[in-house]
């Protein structure tokens, strides 16, 4: 979950408090942001914010933005209480939680891999059922 609060801004959303379950989000003047803010000095997306499997990370390709009050652009990693500014809106980082639903644009081969790493108890049953498919496999090549 990926929580902020709008603290300062030149649109009428001051004081908005944005929660989101997935694990990234894109903010700028596009209607296709998830937060979308009417500001001149912003990019259609001007800033990502995404978790991978080393944490909460803010991102901007081209564009500067502010974290913590420097400069700054690229990659940046981000925890709860930091501040960030794009153009004139400046949000605090309320609340950052590994997202528990999958990202439906993740490999199914990836899911499958962290499942089975997770959870000992479904590998043991995965192994099962793969020996009980090669059993039936045999079977049926061998009555062919």
């Amino acid at each position: 979950m990926i929580k902020l609060k709008l603290i300062e801004t030149i649109d009428l959303m001051q004081g908005s408090h944005f929660s989101f379950l997935q694990d990234s989000i894109s903010i700028g003047r596009s209607p296709k942001s998830h937060i979308v803010i009417n500001d001149d000095e912003l990019h259609p997306i001007h800033l990502f914010i995404f978790e991978d499997e080393k944490g909460f990370f803010a991102k901007s390709d081209s564009v500067t933005f502010h974290l913590n009050g420097k400069r700054t652009k690229g990659l940046r990693q981000i925890k709860v209480g930091d501040q960030i500014r794009i153009g004139r809106n400046l949000f605090s980082v309320e609340q950052l939680e590994k997202s528990q639903i999958p990202n439906l644009f993740t490999p199914k081969e990836v899911l499958y891999k962290k499942l089975i790493t997770e959870d000992s108890e479904s590998d043991h049953l995965l192994e099962k059922i793969e020996s009980e498919l090669i059993e039936i496999e045999e079977r049926m090549s061998r009555e062919n």
